[in-house]
């Protein structure tokens, strides 16, 4: 292979693993509790929903008899033209009432939290993990 070939494999294979290592790099997991949930909230009793709309909305068709309202926090864009989003929610055909997103990260997420610890992520540092000590390389008064 001459040198210009084996430069050129290289570098394509240098790009692709730095696509995948920055592609798992931003991998995200937000659940229902989080500042940026958008999705169905199961009602917590003792709160009373901020909600935009007072009679519940079916974006298409008819609601089922005897379905439950479906609370859901959506960003406001969706909310407004919500017959073109429903299906991101399964929420076509059902009643949905749209909470507050100030109520939802005010009240809601907080209270959520405190009553499902075991549902939530365990608290990270926002500088990451600690670095984990006594590795090779490292030195037995502790210094690096």
């Amino acid at each position: 292979m001459n040198s210009m070939a084996g430069k050129a494999a290289a570098a394509a294979a240098a790009l692709m693993i730095g696509a995948a290592q920055a592609g798992a790099a931003t991998q995200v997991n937000i659940s229902i509790g989080d500042s940026g949930y958008w999705g169905a909230i199961p009602m917590v009793n003792g709160l009373r929903p901020d909600v935009w709309n007072s009679t519940p909305i079916v974006a298409i068709g008819a609601a089922i008899a005897g379905t439950s309202i479906l609370y859901l926090n959506v960003p406001e864009a969706q909310r407004r033209d919500w017959r073109h989003y429903c299906s991101r929610y399964d929420a076509c055909g059902r009643p949905v009432r749209f909470v507050k997103n100030d109520w939802y990260r005010h009240h809601y997420a907080p209270e959520y939290r405190r009553r499902h610890p075991a549902a939530m992520p365990p608290a990270r540092d926002a500088r990451g993990p600690a670095p984990q000590r006594g590795g090779p390389g490292d030195r037995p008064d502790g210094r690096r």
